[in-house]
């Protein structure tokens, strides 16, 4: 009995042992198959995940790189290609040979769409642009017209004084005609100024080297109360006569600007020194209205570029008259205060002629030069028309700008100095109006 309950209870255990043995076995089976499912089931997710990563970022760089290439495109356009482009129209180019590329995006989608807009965009301004050159030099040629046909007048006006000055001998009278002859002589610089402004240089033929102190003398006869200005020690030399005329004008601009800038009794002194390359600077000084630091600073950087014509001229004609005429030459033109006063410290032009337009320049003259009467230079040949002349009956052809001897004119006084009246000061822009 005890020998059968013993086999039973090994029978029993081999039992529960192949059981559990086997339930182990089943079990690592579903363990493996699992982790195998597992296993597929991850790397189909990264590869979906990777699949997605990748649309994702063909689909981003689809986007991304025609707007990188917008962007730069469009930059390039605004900040080089169309400056470029409005410099050429502005300089006369035809607008027919002046073009943009476009912007390198040819999608047809939004990004597309945008590139063709700002490529119409741009047409629009270059057409805008030619536009508005084809006006500036429609505006500029009728300028020029009428300065031309006024010039003409006043060359033929100051040849009539010319031969009524040479037939005239009564004093009285003949400085009626010197106060004539400088008032054509002004009206003759403001139509200079309409030629410089409409940008053409005026048709002269060949002009001689001419002494300074002519040229000064010149500058003096297109202002009014020239009586009131002291050249004082005028340098020895010459200017080249190719700048004489635009010299001769400019100075007259910075001179008309400080007599109309300060007081009546006060006079406008010439000053000069020589550089250390051999130029000559001159000095124009006066003790008129001030000009504030920031407005002083923002004439000497529209002095310094090429006389570009904006929104001020009308106010500022003279600025821009001079700076056009120094350009032309290489002249350096400067603004800064007479005094260091807070009120009224006066105006000083500083003019310096490089080595190139000077020849046989010196020392100065040991005695200043006074100007009872200011004398302007003989008129080369032009191309303006006819020059009129006397009758060939009256005996006499003097040639335009001729002078001949005649009593002095009396200086007018202080009290009397027209177009300033004592103790009254125009607000100072420099340059003032050409030609008021």
């Amino acid at each position: 009995m005890r020998g059968s309950l013993f086999e039973s209870l090994m029978i029993y255990q081999e039992e529960v042992a192949g059981s559990a043995t086997r339930a182990v076995a089943a079990l690592d089976d579903l363990a493996a198959e699992a982790r195998t499912e597992a296993l597929k089931n991850a790397i189909g997710v990264a590869i979906i995940l990777a699949l997605a990563l990748a649309l994702a970022i063909v689909i981003a760089m689809s986007l991304v790189r025609p707007l990188r290439r917008l962007r730069d495109d469009t930059l390039r356009t605004a900040e080089q290609d169309l400056p470029a482009a409005l410099a050429a129209i502005k300089d006369g180019a035809e607008i027919e040979s002046v073009t943009l590329d476009p912007i390198r995006v040819y999608t047809r989608e939004e990004i597309g769409e945008v590139a063709r807009a700002v490529d119409s965009m741009n047409e629009g301004a270059l057409r805008l642009a030619g536009e508005q050159a084809q006006l500036r030099r429609q505006v500029n040629e009728m300028l020029e017209t009428l300065a031309r046909r006024n010039k003409t007048l006043v060359e033929q006006q100051l040849a009539l004084i010319d031969s009524l000055e040479h037939e005239e001998r009564d004093p009285t009278r003949l400085q009626n005609l010197f106060a004539l002859d400088h008032l054509a002589a002004r009206m003759r610089r403001t139509g200079d100024s309409l030629l410089v402004l409409a940008g053409t240089r005026q048709r002269l033929g060949r002009v001689p080297d001419t002494p300074l102190v002519d040229v000064l003398r010149a500058s003096l006869s297109q202002v009014e109360n020239y009586q009131r200005v002291n050249i004082g020690n005028a340098p020895d030399g010459n200017l080249v006569g190719s700048a004489v005329t635009d010299v001769v004008h400019m100075i007259a601009e910075l001179l008309d600007n400080a007599l109309r800038a300060s007081p009546p009794e006060s006079t406008v002194a010439f000053a000069f020194s020589r550089a250390v390359d051999g130029g000559l600077l001159l000095e124009i000084a006066d003790r008129g209205i001030s000009i504030p630091a920031d407005e002083l600073a923002d004439i000497n950087m529209r002095l310094g570029s090429n006389g570009e014509v904006g929104s001020g001229a009308a106010r500022r004609m003279g600025l821009f008259v001079v700076a056009r005429l120094a350009d032309r030459h290489d002249i350096t033109v400067r603004l800064r205060p007479t005094f260091d006063s807070s009120t009224n410290a006066g105006i000083t032009a500083s003019i310096y002629l490089p080595t190139s337009l000077l020849k046989g320049t010196g020392r100065n003259h040991d005695d200043p030069y006074r100007i009872d009467r200011p004398r302007r230079l003989p008129d080369p040949p032009s191309e303006y028309g006819e020059q009129f002349h006397a009758d060939p009956a009256s005996g006499s052809q003097p040639a335009v700008g001729s002078r001949h001897s005649a009593p002095t004119p009396a200086l007018a006084t202080p009290g009397t100095s027209p177009g300033i009246r004592r103790g009254q000061l125009h607000e100072r822009w420099v340059p003032r109006d050409a030609g008021q």
